[in-house]
């Protein structure tokens, strides 16, 4: 959760060798963000990093709308 997600990228990208692409920004609360990790989980790599799998990959490019 933040609220300047130009800063939030820019301190994840000094944790990742490769140039990061923003998909989607979700409003919400670290309640919100919270839900996210747990229905995420099975995909987490190790923690805010997530694998591309093909569910979360369809989330993301539905917008987050299901």
């Amino acid at each position: 959760v933040t609220s300047n997600v130009k800063a939030r990228v820019s301190a994840l990208q000094t944790a990742h060798p490769r140039a990061l692409t923003l998909r989607l920004v979700v409003p919400g609360t670290c309640a919100t963000e919270q839900l996210f990790h747990q229905r995420f989980a099975a995909f987490r790599m190790s923690g805010e990093w997530f694998r591309a799998d093909p569910a979360l990959l369809k989330f993301i490019d539905s917008e987050g709308v299901e």
